[in-house]
């Protein structure tokens, strides 16, 4: 344990000396205890960032901006197909099983390393299943991170399809904005002085804020424990609070600590955690500067979770101060961290959009005419016909757009021999079924 939990008295003693050094500037400014900060919060605002009632030096790190932080995977999961061979040739890892018929636990050596959900719900293919990481597995290099899940695929049987949830969170313990305080940030956020582009703002108990009176003065009573923007079905959320307060309240985290203490982080003061939900659901994201992709299908956009963090943070950490009745393009920005924006957008990775508009409607005189030729017994026919009409949303990944477009249809695709063609036992290779409509 000694390896792990920074050495407070050695950090302390470090402090104590930046102390001695910068003693003629800090003279210069008031310390103001965290009980108070309410109470001078223009003061607060101009003088070094405090917490507890303890100066923070200024750090420097080259990693985001100028404070010292640490960025980390905290949440890995994953959706894969499974194949003949799933679940029957694990030769490292075992399964143990849990309340939940549908859910098993990985272990090595009786250590839990992820959590495999064998069906992922009613109405989904049965031959789909997912898997998430320990939290201690997310903790490590990108490297490593990508090395597991080729092994845990390869050894129960799955081929990897997209990641479906990644949270990538940034610890820090302040911000390179006049010196605020991550708590002060927070506690405006609850207020609404500071307002986020396009993003619902929600305390950690899931009630939306509103800017009104009651609101305002019912949160400069109390100190705010965390926030919430965006909605996680949305594909992007965004979640703030008090990292070291979670650890001591709730459950202690010594891989969590070591990173704290890989990166010189104070053991007397609070980390805090800006933390980014990037599911499936949300569009990948594209840097226009650099021409880097982040698609939830690349098995490799984990390799680097500082450039994730990066794009994340350029495109949806966006806010600004409030006035009431102004555009938010009129507002005046805040940087928490002071690093370069990069030009990143949301797109989705197919063909343009007149070619899509081309291929749709393609599609859509193919469906009609095999349908035709379904009804008037050419199965042979219409079956090619099906094949051709999948391939194309396939091809331009269209397969939502189908299932949106035609609701009670769908393609079943049935396994066939050669033999079965000679001897025309089986020449239904693809037909198109109709669910019963109300």
């Amino acid at each position: 344990m000694s390896n792990i939990i920074p050495d407070i008295q050695q950090q302390s003693r470090s402090y104590a000396s930046y102390i001695n050094e910068n003693h003629n500037t800090m003279q210069q400014n008031t310390i103001i205890p965290e009980s108070h900060i309410e109470e001078k919060a223009e003061l607060a605002e101009l003088t070094p960032l405090t917490n507890r009632g303890v100066f923070l030096p200024n750090f420097s790190h080259k990693n985001l901006g100028k404070t010292r932080t640490v960025t980390v995977f905290d949440w890995i999961e994953w959706t894969g197909k499974k194949t003949e061979l799933f679940c029957q040739r694990s030769r490292k890892y075992a399964l143990v099983d849990t309340s939940c018929q549908v859910i098993k636990k990985i272990t090595l050596e009786g250590k839990e390393v992820a959590t495999l959900r064998i069906e992922l719900g009613a109405g989904i293919d049965k031959s789909w299943c997912s898997v998430k990481l320990a939290n201690e597995y997310c903790y490590q290099a990108g490297e490593e991170i990508r090395r597991l899940i080729v092994d845990l695929n390869h050894d129960f049987g799955i081929t990897f399809k997209n990641f479906t949830r990644l949270d990538v969170a940034c610890d820090l313990q302040g911000t390179d904005y006049r010196n605020i305080s991550c708590q002060r940030f927070m506690e405006k956020v609850a207020k609404m002085d500071y307002v986020f582009k396009g993003k619902a703002t929600r305390m950690r108990d899931g009630s939306t804020m509103e800017y009104t009176a009651e609101v305002i003065k019912t949160y400069r009573a109390r100190q705010v424990g965390g926030i919430r923007i965006g909605c996680r079905k949305s594909g992007i959320s965004i979640s703030m609070y008090n990292k070291s307060k979670e650890m001591r309240e709730k459950v202690n985290k010594p891989w969590v600590s070591h990173e704290w203490d890989k990166a010189g982080f104070y053991a007397d003061c609070d980390t805090y955690r800006i933390e980014m939900s990037y599911c499936k659901s949300a569009k990948s994201l594209v840097n226009k500067d650099t021409g880097q992709v982040y698609d939830h299908a690349d098995i490799n956009v984990i390799m680097d979770c500082e450039s994730l963090y990066r794009a994340l943070y350029s495109k949806h950490f966006i806010v600004a101060i409030n006035q009431p009745g102004e555009r938010f393009s009129r507002l005046e920005r805040i940087e928490l961290l002071s690093l370069e924006r990069n030009r990143v957008c949301n797109e989705r990775l197919t063909d343009k959009l007149k070619s899509n508009n081309y291929v749709k409607a393609t599609i859509k005189s193919l469906l009609l005419y095999s349908m035709k030729e379904q009804m008037a017994g050419a199965e042979i026919h219409s079956s090619e016909v099906y094949r051709c009409i999948r391939n194309l949303c396939e091809e331009h990944c269209l397969n939502d757009w189908f299932k949106r477009k035609f609701p009670g249809l769908y393609i079943e695709e049935k396994i066939i021999t050669y033999h079965d063609l000679l001897t025309r036992n089986e020449i239904k290779t693809q037909r198109l079924q109709q669910a019963q409509l109300f």
